[in-house]
């Protein structure tokens, strides 16, 4: 880390630590000529969308937040109550996607990054992560069915990966969810070949798995990664969250048959997937499928009856680029001179401003500099920065 960025970190503990504490709570502090941030229609106080499932015959409801590109996952009972299935610690910021594109890693949350969602016609939602003109990723998810007779007991998750560079590039997809069922009782995760895992554990098929299951015993969810139109991953780890959800590396660097502790958290587990590595071409996409599915009957196992109504066999493992590609992209405009504006108040947040630099180190690292993209985020730091030093 160079002197530039260990003074920002600095900066960023005073502003966290010292500057917030004479402000209410919650609130953030609104840039010269810029608003505080005001909720999208249809969202809560706190920027959650408004619900995409809210029918009780549903056992399924999905909430979005569209300013932190966030998503948590509920079990609706038959009563219609709902029973959160992901961890909400720091607004759900623990269950996340990722992409890596050459040696630079991603987190598809809010900090560096365009993020729009929206409510589909069917139901379900979308939300899309424009890192610039670098790639984007365009999330899917649509309400679906374990069987006819079911209500919407599933999600279908779709990824779209697009290289909006100009330049081949190879690009890595991940998918992390910090799950909470398992861990108030006897058994963190379950697979359709595995009634128990209470430790660390990385599976490179789900030919004989095909699906992970955290439950409490009543309510539960699933994770179906083999079968139908899925693309099955390369590795599924099943790990302390802390690890799984750390930046240093891009597979998890688990002990097989390790508990899920460490020095900061006890009895945390998490999920996540990694689906191989593939080049892209200017312009091309690649896609990754899989499916969710929540229960709350303690009885039914849905992905179970997803796959014998759909089919246990999978396509060809693995993601893979688009035959045909989109659209030629327009011509790329003249370089022009780094512009550094004021920041909006969500710039100013601390986890935004973490987020910036994480990126920054992961470009420096990387072989193949973007110069133009790291000449853009140290011009929004720098101006970020000296914003903060004239509040305090």
């Amino acid at each position: 880390m160079n002197i530039r960025i260990g003074a920002a970190v600095c900066l960023l503990f005073f502003y966290a630590v010292g500057y917030t504490v004479s402000q209410p709570v919650g609130a953030l502090p609104a840039a010269p000529g810029f608003p505080a941030i005001i909720p999208l229609a249809g969202e809560e106080s706190d920027g959650t969308a408004a619900a995409l499932f809210n029918e009780r015959r549903d056992r399924i409801h999905l909430s979005i937040n569209r300013r932190r590109g966030t998503f948590q996952i509920y079990a609706v009972d038959a009563e219609g109550a709902m029973h959160e299935l992901l961890s909400q610690y720091d607004e759900g910021m623990t269950s996340f996607f990722a992409l890596r594109i050459g040696r630079a890693q991603y987190k598809l949350q809010y900090g560096g990054m365009k993020i729009a969602a929206e409510q589909t016609e069917d139901g379900g939602g979308t939300v899309t992560y424009t890192i610039p003109r670098r790639a984007q990723v365009e999330l899917d998810f649509e309400p679906f069915k374990s069987n006819a007779a079911a209500g919407v007991d599933m999600l279908k998750v779709t990824a779209t990966i697009t290289n909006t560079s100009s330049r081949r590039a190879s690009f890595g997809f991940k998918a992390v969810f910090d799950t909470v069922l398992g861990e108030s009782g006897d058994v963190h995760f379950s697979t359709a070949a595995q009634k128990a895992i209470n430790t660390e554990l990385q599976l490179y098929s789900m030919a004989l798995d095909r699906y992970i299951t955290s439950s409490d015993g009543t309510h539960a969810l699933q994770f179906v990664f083999t079968g139908r139109d899925t693309t099955p991953p390369a590795i599924v780890t099943l790990g302390n969250k802390d690890i799984l959800t750390g930046v240093s590396s891009w597979i998890p660097p688990i002990i097989m048959n390790r508990p899920f502790d460490n020095v900061i958290s006890y009895n945390n587990s998490a999920i996540a997937a990694n689906w191989n590595d593939v080049q892209l071409e200017p312009t091309q996409r690649a896609v990754v499928v899989f499916y969710i599915a929540a229960g709350s009957d303690g009885a039914t196992n849905p992905a179970e009856v997803f796959l014998k109504v759909h089919g246990y066999g999978s396509p060809e493992p693995g993601m893979r680029a688009d035959d045909v590609s989109p659209p030629a992209a327009p011509p790329a405009m003249p370089p022009v001179a780094v512009v550094s504006p004021v920041p909006t108040a969500a710039q100013l947040e601390t986890a935004y401003i973490q987020n910036l630099i994480n990126r920054i180190n992961a470009l420096e690292e990387n072989s193949v500099l973007n110069r133009s993209e790291l000449l853009e985020l140290n011009a929004e730091l720098d101006a970020i920065l000296a914003y903060l030093r004239q509040l305090n």
